[in-house]
């Protein structure tokens, strides 16, 4: 990759600034995961109260990741009944009579 390619994005998680360096085609996507990891952290902020910011993104970060899992098992759980429905659809349409063309 040149440094063409190359996009600087800075970002700020609890009020502290940060600069990456990324893929031009990667910097929209990790302004967003900034600014939903900033809210994360936010919020655990406000819930525990006196928290430092070590255990604040500790705690997000198993928070965030406990989301991921369950994303994840979601979508097997999708994939699995897409696969049963096609073969349901695929037993269905070899059960048919054959079609004669006219």
């Amino acid at each position: 990759m040149s440094n063409t390619d190359q996009s600087t994005v800075e970002i700020s998680l609890l009020g502290k600034k940060y600069t990456f360096r990324c893929g031009e085609d990667e910097a929209e996507g990790l302004e967003r995961a900034a600014r939903y990891l900033d809210s994360a952290l936010a919020g655990v902020k406000e819930h525990t109260g006196v928290l430092g910011d070590d255990k604040v993104a500790l705690m997000t970060a198993l928070n965030i990741t406990h989301e991921l899992q369950r994303e994840i098992e979601h979508r097997h759980s999708l994939e699995k009944e897409v696969e049963q429905l096609t073969q349901r659809i695929d037993s269905a349409l070899s059960a048919l009579p054959p079609q004669r063309d006219n």
